[in-house]
């Protein structure tokens, strides 16, 4: 039990600190969250086990669980959509999504699942990826891949009683060089894409370019998924586990303070690992 609790304590990663908060939800003083990320999937623990941790994290202060229900392995919730979690099948035919929901909110708690948008880790949509990092990630820049997980989310928003939504890995992970990529870069920047990623870190021109073609691809990408959401249900709170600090994630694309400053999101999570 000793082991299990320290495994338990260790996968969770807490964020105590809201770092932006929207004027539509009024000050921090009105508005407070206390969330804990659960990307451990132990949100679909038995009831008696789920119940224990939940009293455990009220009694620590959380009111908002953040549980990962797709790690770009497939969907941990009853799908119609998308196909089911690959690691285990028979769990997600159980719905545990809804079952966690209605646990969670018995508890006192507020549930806002989390999706990580970008990320792939399955062998499948091979057609949503790109040469450059076909194993990884989807490719941003392809308007079916967008298509493909708007309607994921719109499944989530509608079924199921959320009180709101985190997306994770909004970033390229990459920077695509296929066929169709040259093209769209070529059209919107009237240059070479090839060119510039072998000088972008010699030559502003050629890097800013780049980052710019990349952020409005994601800026693009984020407001249609927030524009699905709040059509559906305007009073779900929008996340996004970001790195606004890190310089690393800026030519992939993430600028989330951006986001919080539209309107498009509503609280950005600075995912700093480090103590």
């Amino acid at each position: 039990m000793l082991k299990a609790n320290k495994i338990y304590f260790l996968l969770f990663f807490t964020i105590f600190i809201i770092a932006f908060i929207t004027p539509k939800y009024g000050s921090t003083s009105d508005f407070k969250i206390r969330s804990i990320f659960d990307e451990a999937i132990y949100w679909a623990s038995d009831e008696d086990v789920l119940r224990g941790r939940l009293n455990q994290l009220k009694r620590a202060g959380f009111n908002t669980y953040i549980g990962c229900i797709w790690h770009g392995q497939g969907a941990i919730w009853e799908s119609d959509v998308v196909p089911l979690w690959y690691k285990n099948i028979e769990l997600a035919k159980r719905d545990p999504l809804k079952r966690f929901i209605e646990i969670a909110h018995s508890e006192g708690f507020k549930v806002h699942p989390c999706i990580t948008v970008m990320l792939r880790q399955h062998n499948f949509f091979e057609e949503f990826t790109s040469n450059t990092n076909k194993k990884n990630v989807f490719n941003v820049h392809n308007e079916n891949f967008r298509s493909f997980m708007i309607n994921m989310i719109k499944e989530v928003v509608i079924k199921y009683d959320i009180d709101g939504l985190n997306l994770d890995y909004v970033r390229t992970g990459q920077v695509c060089y296929d066929k169709h990529c040259q093209e769209d870069y070529q059209l919107k920047h009237n240059r070479n894409l090839l060119l510039d990623i072998a000088k972008h870190k010699v030559d502003s021109d050629a890097y800013n370019s780049i980052v710019k073609w990349q952020r409005d691809a994601m800026y693009d990408f984020i407001s249609s998924i927030s524009s699905a959401i709040r059509e559906i249900d305007d009073s779900l709170i929008i996340s996004v586990a970001a790195a606004p600090w890190a310089e690393s994630v800026i030519i992939e694309g993430q600028d989330s303070i951006s986001w919080a400053n539209d309107g498009l999101v509503d609280l950005v999570y600075t995912m700093n690992y480090q103590k």
